[in-house]
């Protein structure tokens, strides 16, 4: 048995333990995703913060600073409460900040039309982000469980996979000859 296999079997191990974790628990799960998405939007305000200041003038899009003074605030806001706090918000701050997102990229699109560089992938965007978050606004509950169910369910099946993949790798390995397959 070689030290790949069994960190295959104690990652799905744990990865399993995790998806039940947040099906049992899915107010700790949506606590969780509110901090990561938190350090996340933070992380990600403070680069736009930093690239409009490093532009050149010509460079520059307004609303990258304002993307990312709102971004900075989202995440601040996200991070500063306590675990209740934490789940019962990250459907609320998501919405709001999908919304002011969406139609910042929307506001590109048309100060972009006006100079004819014309980028519909940019409107199209931003209106699916715009309405992202509109559906969030309005079922946020609907949102929180939605995601944990995902979240749970794609953990629970990766979980599962690196098990499988534990004892298939262990029949595998013994079939392949002493010095491999070549630079495959």
């Amino acid at each position: 048995m070689t030290k790949h296999h069994v960190w295959s079997l104690l990652t799905g191990l744990l990865l399993i333990v995790a998806a039940i974790i947040i099906f049992v628990n899915p107010l700790f799960a949506s606590a969780m995703l509110g901090i990561y998405i938190g350090v996340t939007i933070l992380i990600a305000g403070a680069a736009d913060i930093f690239r409009h200041f490093l532009l050149r003038k010509t460079e520059v899009q307004q609303p990258s600073i304002i993307w990312g003074i709102f971004s900075v605030i989202c995440g601040v806001i996200l991070l500063s409460g306590n675990l209740l706090e934490e789940a019962t918000l990250v459907p609320y701050i998501m919405a709001f900040w999908l919304v002011f997102i969406g139609a910042g990229k929307c506001a590109v699109w048309a100060k972009l039309r006006k100079t004819g560089q014309v980028t519909w992938h940019t409107l199209a965007l931003g209106l699916l982000i715009v309405l992202v978050g509109a559906c969030t606004m309005l079922m946020p509950l609907i949102t929180a469980i939605g995601i944990n169910f995902v979240l749970g369910t794609g953990v629970l099946l990766f979980g599962v996979s690196r098990v499988v993949d534990f004892f298939v790798g262990r029949k595998t390995a013994a079939t392949v000859p002493p010095g491999g397959y070549g630079n495959y």
